[in-house]
């Protein structure tokens, strides 16, 4: 659930920031200003859903939880797990 809510918020405001930004890249800083957490890639449902049969995927949800905590510092081991 959590996943899912914080890539709805960040798909959200992603064009707003894309075309405010577009002489630089997005970085989490910009969505941390808008009050949305960034999302890597490795963190979004659509990653997560199309992981290959057999995966293990509670290890991969906690690699996403992980991913989201690597762009804030003050995350660290604080969403999530398991």
């Amino acid at each position: 659930m959590f996943l899912a809510f914080a890539e709805h918020r960040f798909l959200e405001v992603t064009p707003e920031l894309q075309a405010k930004t577009a002489r630089r890249p997005v970085t989490a800083d910009d969505y941390r200003a808008k009050g949305v957490l960034y999302v890597p890639e490795a963190a979004l449902l659509d990653y997560l859903v199309q992981l290959p049969e057999g995966a293990d995927v509670g290890k991969a949800v906690d690699a996403a939880m992980s991913a989201i905590e690597g762009a804030y510092a003050g995350l660290n081991d604080a969403l999530p797990r398991g």
